[in-house]
Parts: structure tokens; sequence; C-alpha cells
């Protein structure tokens, strides 16, 4: 009898003491897996990994946590916040990836990423997840792991539909193993001329059956679905030939996005490897805010994504000042194409390209909310009929750093074109121009606060 007691005895049937005894004698792995293993040796042993991590919950916890910043060596306590059963909420989890120092391990990295997906499966609120996935000094192999580590939390919050995503980068970000998204081959007209008596019969049928070559793969992706994962891009300009590179890893797409917002502020999202699916995401998602900056692409590169992007829903658009080399042409189109969109921020993002002033009705009649360069917002609200455009614009940011007497001179035309509107907006300065430029008493903001609350 007394051996069929022993026999059907188990770990549970121990007290409180006696697991915390066994428990402290477990390495971090283990005592990670015998914390998963049921809800009583969950909130049992979860303080205890809390401790060991040097994580302290705040006062007066009650399930909710609000803005949690993990980097370094902190990353180790994100698998305890990812099975603790008695966290169900979190307002914002910033998360840096990146590895310089010895104290973490790809194991950890890894770890980390694997709990941000429980957390966007399990949490019934995660109001923000921003992370900044550069990991450096690791094999391409190991890269290529992590960009699928990556997308899987990726698509597990854009599934949620309540949480907003971030990507940024530091000073020192690299990834080497995924390049920009298209190779750009430049032929010097001129010289093609010039050189062709030394060409070769040899060089000369070499080239004559590439073209042919790439002449049946360009009407063989003709044929296919634009929308296809692999398809390639060619684009066929005078003396430029741009292809998209190949992907060195499939990411899984996501499901059914509810992703609303969008911040993109570094270039991981355009590198080859994520090239497609985050115009998967962008284009299969209700955003409504999206905001692009410091993405290190040139201007051949948005001339071939820009056209790619369709947001109906889109409201707020920001392009940021960072490495966005968006040049006006293909910005024009965009907003075009988007009607929707009632604040556009510009802030300190340089024009780049001709800013003549268009002679027609202007697109985006939602228009609310503009902030830009002087320049650019003489570009926009400058022209023979511009009072009528944008009938519901009330708010306009003038940003600029430049200290220069043009941008003072450009500042002041800014101010006489807003206030000859039909319906006159506030008018509000920033930037190291604010040294040198006043807004009028009868444009500022805190008027036409005043205003609007009588």
């Amino acid at each position: 009898m007394c051996q069929e007691s022993a026999s059907a005895s188990s770990l549970l049937d121990l007290p409180n003491e006696l697991l915390l005894a066994i428990a402290g004698r477990l390495d971090d792995d283990s005592l990670l897996h015998l914390a998963a293993s049921c809800k009583r040796m969950n909130l049992l042993l979860i303080p205890g990994i809390f401790a060991r991590c040097d994580y302290k919950l705040p006062h007066a916890f009650f399930g909710a946590l609000p803005a949690q910043h993990f980097n370094g060596e902190s990353l180790v306590v994100l698998p305890a916040i990812g099975i603790a059963s008695f966290i169900h909420s979190i307002d914002e989890i910033d998360c840096a990836f990146f590895a310089y120092n010895r104290y973490v391990l790809p194991k950890e990295i890894f770890g980390a990423a694997t709990a941000l997906n429980t957390l966007a499966i399990r949490l019934k609120h995660l109001g923000h997840l921003k992370f900044n996935p550069y990991v450096a000094g690791y094999s391409t192999h190991e890269l290529f792991g992590w960009s699928n580590a990556v997308a899987a939390f990726l698509n597990s919050a854009a599934e949620r539909g309540d949480c907003a995503i971030t990507v940024y980068s530091g000073f020192r970000d690299d990834y080497v193993a995924d390049p920009r998204p298209f190779s750009h081959v430049f032929r010097a007209q001129g010289s093609v001329a010039r050189s062709q008596s030394r060409v070769t019969i040899g060089q000369r049928l070499k080239r004559a059956l590439a073209s042919l070559l790439r002449f049946s793969r360009r009407n063989n992706d003709g044929r296919r679905s634009s929308q296809g994962a692999d398809a390639p891009v060619f684009i066929s300009t005078p003396g430029i030939e741009s292809t998209e590179r190949p992907s060195g890893v499939k990411i899984p797409f996501v499901g059914k996005s509810g992703l609303t917002t969008l911040s993109i502020e570094s270039s991981f999202l355009f590198h080859a490897n994520f090239y497609r699916w985050t115009l998967h995401t962008i284009n299969t998602s209700p955003l409504t805010s999206l905001t692009l900056s410091n993405i290190d692409l040139s201007h051949y590169d948005w001339t071939l994504t820009l056209p790619a992007l369709t947001i109906p829903a889109l409201t707020h658009l920001t392009i940021g000042p960072g490495q966005c080399a968006i040049t006006v042409p293909d910005l024009d189109a965009f907003l075009a194409r988007h009607p929707t969109i009632w604040a556009l921020d510009l802030s300190f993002h340089p024009a780049i390209g001709a800013l003549t002033p268009p002679t027609t009705v202007q697109m985006l009649p939602r228009l609310a909310s503009l902030f830009a360069t002087p320049d650019y917002l003489l570009y926009f609200l400058s022209g023979e009929e511009a009072g009528a455009w944008y009938p519901a614009l009330r708010a306009v940011g003038v940003t600029s750093n430049d200290e220069s007497v043009y941008q003072v001179a450009q500042f002041a035309r800014v101010v006489d074109v807003v206030g000859a509107r039909n319906v006159v907006p506030c008018v509000s300065v920033s930037g190291r121009l604010a040294n040198h430029c006043e807004v009028p008493a009868h444009l500022s903001f805190s008027v036409w606060i005043s205003q609007g609350s009588a």
C-alpha cells in the first residue's frame, strides 16, 4: 500500500517551500521550462526568475504593465515575462536587439524574439511594439534565422489589430547579409557608341544572347500576376537598368492583418529579405497611419517602391528627414492615389526635384494638417487658385533648421500665402528657423485655439 502511494505521488504534491528549494538549484533554462509547466508553478516560480534577472514589477501591480524597455543584458527577462500568466496587458514594449557586448549571446536574442511572439499572441492588450532589429557579428545562416524570428512576432503583432508597430535603428547598425532591394546598372550612353568598334564578335554575340534572355524573362513576368511574391521587377530607362535582388530567405506573410499604425524608421524592412513581406503587409493591412524615416534607399529605389504601395484607408502620412530620398514627382504620384490623407507631415524633409507650383486643383481634399519646409509649403499652397484648395486645412507647420536669409524670406512668403486663404489656418514654426522668424499674432496657434473654444 505504501509502495502504491509512493508511485502515485508527483512533484506537485510537495509543499511550496520544497519546490522553491528545488527550483533554486536549477539553471535558467530548466527553471523557465518548469515555470511553464502549470499555473501553480508559474505563479510560484516567475517571481524568483524576475529576481535572478534583477527585474522588479511596479508597485500596485494588477496585471497591467506600463511601457517596458529592454536592451543588452535585460533581454534575458523577456522569456519569463512571455510566460508569466499574471501579466495580461502591456502598454508598450521597446526592445533593442543589438548585440555589441559580450553579455548578450545569440541564445538570449532568439529567446527574446520568441517571447515577443508569445506576448503578441496571448496578451489581452499590447498597445505598441517598438524594436531595433539589428543584430551584428553573426554568420549569414544565423541572420537568415533571425529574419524568420522577426517575421514571426511581427506577423503575430500585425494580426492583433490593437498594436502599433515601430521599427527603428541605432548609430552602429549593420545588416550586411541583406542588401538593398534593387540593383541598378548604369550604362554610359556616349561611351557605348565609341567602344562598339573595339568589341569582338564573341562579345557582341554574348551581349545579344543576354539581351534576348532579358527580353524573354520580361515577357514571362508580364504573363504572371504582378502580386507574385517572387516576381522580379524590371525597369528600363535610358542608361539605367534596375532589377530586384533575389531574397536570401523565404519570409512567411502575415495572415489577416489588423495593423493600423506602422512606423518604419530604419532600412531593415526594405532590405531584400523583407522587401516583399513589407509590400504585402502594407497593402493588405487597414493602415491609417504610416511613417517612413531614416530609410537609406536611393531615389531610384523609391521610384520602384512607392507605385507598389496602395493604402485605401490612409489618413496620416509622415515622411521624416533621415535619409529618405523621395523625389517630388514620386511623392506627388503617391499623394494623388491617396485622397483620404488629412494629416501630412514632411517636417524637415528636403525636397528633391523641381518645386514648380501645380496649375490644376491640388489633391488631398481632406487635408487638415500640413507640416513641411518653407519650400514644400509654398509648393502646396501657392498658385492662382490655391486659396480654394484644401478647404479643410486648419494647421500649417513651418519646419526648418536652415537659418539663411533665403529661408527667412521663404517663411515670410508662407505667411502671406496662408493669410490670403479663404479659410485661414493657424501657423507654427519649429527648428532653428524659429530663432529668426515669428508667427504673426493673428495666425498663432494660441489665437486659433481660443477662437475654436469660443
